[in-house]
Order: C-alpha cells, then structure tokens, then sequence
C-alpha cells in the first residue's frame, strides 16, 4: 500500500496529545487521509516501566485501533519509564499498524 492510498488512519488513543503528534506526523505524508482517534486499552499497566512493556503497549493499540475501525493505517503511542544507571527516563514509544491488503 502506498501512502497515497491511505484513506483511513486511527489512533489508538483519544489523549488530544497523541493524536495530535500522528496527524502532525502522518497529515502531511498522507493529503486524503481522516484521521480518527479511538479509546482502547493498551493491556498494560498505567505506567509501563521498560521499553518492553512500553513497546507492547503501543503494539497493542495500534492492533486494537486497527481492528475495531477497519483502517488503512492505525497507530499505537505509549509513554513509559526506564530505570538507567543515569536514573529514571521517560521513554515514549510509536508503533504503526497496517491493514492487510
């Protein structure tokens, strides 16, 4: 699928700054696309800690976002934390999920 084909984007999120972080992102990119925003659980914890639970979390609602709209493109945002030997940093993390066509 090219970008040009992509008509339908869900974020897998309704926090107004998720959302508005994908349509910056992927408005620009995509000129005919809607970007639709959708609440759906991340199934991890409200503070993901690592960039495995943080990753998964984004995983997740991309995948969730892309299932319930039916979208060309859905997009998982997750924020977590990891422990470093330099101390605890905040760790945003994005996955982008694709219709299968």
């Amino acid at each position: 699928m090219l970008l040009s084909d992509i008509r339908t984007i869900a974020v897998g999120s309704t926090n107004p700054v998720k959302v508005a972080a994908a349509r910056a992102v992927l408005e620009p990119l995509t000129a005919h696309a809607h970007v639709t925003s959708i609440s759906v659980p991340s199934q991890v914890p409200d503070q993901p800690m690592g960039d495995e639970e943080t990753i998964r979390g984004a995983r997740n609602r991309a995948d969730a976002a892309l299932a319930a709209t039916g979208a060309d493109l859905a997009v998982g945002i997750e924020g977590g934390c990891v422990d470093s030997t330099s101390g605890m940093r905040y760790c945003p993390r994005s996955q982008i999920g694709r219709a299968h066509v």
